[in-house]
């Protein structure tokens, strides 16, 4: 029988096959790789929460300017909408043609947006450093 994308149905890759005593595959562990899926994702969603109430209470506080409200909420809505249309994503990765699963995907573009703003935070540093060489000497230059 093929699924609704012409493909023949598949199982989790952590399910388990195994035979039975006449000879058909049970998958013993299907059900609880779902129940496993499902509490994960409850977890992270849960987590995702609390850093909705920490953000909103920071912005009250005014702990955070309004473009780093904005970024952090676009994250972490983002990241709620990943959470819970994780199987459609990797529906839409397989179909791209890529072997690993959603979560994998978004865990490697997770890495490359680090690696990206750790780049960027670097330029920043070294722009305050140059800034603040320049204000010591000119300090220094008028106290002579």
């Amino acid at each position: 029988m093929l699924s609704p994308l012409g493909r023949a149905p598949t199982t989790p890759r952590y399910a388990k096959a195994t035979r039975g005593k006449n000879g058909a595959h049970a998958n013993i562990n299907i059900n609880f790789f779902i129940l496993n899926c499902m509490f994960q994702q409850l977890l992270a969603l849960i987590i995702i929460v609390f850093f909705f109430f920490r953000l909103f209470w920071q912005k009250r506080k005014k702990q955070i300017n309004f473009n780093e409200f904005i970024f952090w909420l676009i994250f972490w809505l983002l990241s709620a909408l990943a959470i819970i249309f994780l199987k459609k994503i990797d529906l839409f990765v397989a179909n791209l043609g890529f072997s690993g699963s959603g979560i994998e995907v978004l865990f490697y573009l997770g890495i490359v947006v680090l690696f990206y703003l750790i780049f960027r935070m670097r330029i920043k540093i070294e722009k305050i450093e140059k800034n603040i060489t320049k204000i010591v000497r000119e300090i220094s230059l008028k106290n002579k």
